[in-house]
């Protein structure tokens, strides 16, 4: 029997990046699923999710890594072609505002994808090679 596929993959749930596990019903992940503490149902998107915390892999893997296949999706292009990504992840804080911005680094893809508040999105669409990802609600931009 083939082992089921889980997409892992990033989105907002009420302004806050989640990570989505996305898969078929099969009643025994769910049940692997619940036994990561931060896993939620989300039936608007219709999928598991949790907070996007630093080592979200590990735990995921650990949970169920051993009882299906993991997809590690990141971005919306990434997600359609079923491309697993590597990525390193960065936290800029700016104190004057109180202001997050996660930026990831796909170094295969030479390409940083941002997590920006939306105060900031007109500024940063004037940058060229600026995308929104409008699947992924992230902006994207070539390195250089």
């Amino acid at each position: 029997m083939a082992r089921s596929m889980i997409k892992i993959e990033p989105f907002l749930h009420p302004n806050q990046t989640c990570i989505a596990l996305r898969f078929d019903y099969n009643r025994e992940i769910i049940d692997k699923v619940k036994t990561i503490n931060e896993a939620r149902w989300s039936a608007t998107n219709k999928c598991w999710y949790m907070p996007e915390i630093n080592n979200y892999q590990e735990i995921i893997e650990s949970a169920i890594g051993d009882f299906a296949s993991l997809e590690f999706n990141f971005g919306a292009n990434n997600t359609d072609k079923g491309i697993t990504v590597d990525f390193k992840e960065k936290q800029i804080t700016s104190k004057a505002e109180n202001v997050v911005i996660r930026v990831n680094c796909d170094e295969r893809q030479k390409t940083f994808y941002l997590n920006l508040p939306f105060q900031f999105k007109d500024e940063f669409k004037k940058l060229e090679g600026a995308w929104w990802h409008p699947g992924a609600k992230l902006w994207s931009v070539l390195g250089s």
